[in-house]
C-alpha cells in the first residue's frame, strides 16, 4: 500500500506568491508633461531630448510615478550639455537603461510588452 500524502499544512511547497504586494493600476501617461519651470532656461538639446523621450516606444509605459525621476534625468542631461563630463554621461547612460531608453534595455523589457 502506498504511503498517505502529507496533510496540506505540512507540505513544503504551497505554490503561493512570495509576496502579496501588488500595485494598483495606473494608466500610462498620454500627454507629454512640460519640463519644470526653474530660474533659468533649459538647454535647446535638453528640450529636444525631452520631446524625443516622449515620442519613444518606452513612453507608452511611463506612469505618473516615473515623471519625477525623468525630471531628475532631464536635469542631468541639461547639466551635461552645459558642461559635458564623463561622470554625467555615465549617470545618464545608467538612467536611460532604467527607463528602457537604449536598444539593449528595450530588448530586455520586450517580454513585458514594451517594444
Amino acid at each position: 500500500m502506498p504511503p498517505l500524502p502529507k496533510p496540506p499544512h505540512l507540505r513544503q511547497r504551497t505554490n503561493r506568491a512570495a509576496t502579496a504586494a501588488t500595485l494598483p493600476y495606473q494608466p500610462p501617461i498620454t500627454r507629454r508633461p512640460p519640463l519644470p519651470e526653474r530660474g533659468r532656461d533649459w538647454h535647446p538639446r535638453t528640450r529636444a531630448w525631452w520631446r524625443s523621450l516622449w515620442e519613444s516606444p518606452a513612453a507608452a509605459k511611463f506612469l505618473r510615478s516615473d515623471v519625477d525621476e525623468l525630471y531628475i534625468l532631464a536635469e542631468l542631461v541639461d547639466r551635461f550639455w552645459e558642461a559635458p563630463s564623463t561622470a554625467l554621461a555615465a549617470e545618464i547612460r545608467q538612467q536611460h537603461r532604467c527607463f528602457g531608453l537604449d536598444p539593449l534595455s528595450r530588448q530586455r523589457l520586450m517580454p513585458f510588452g514594451l517594444a
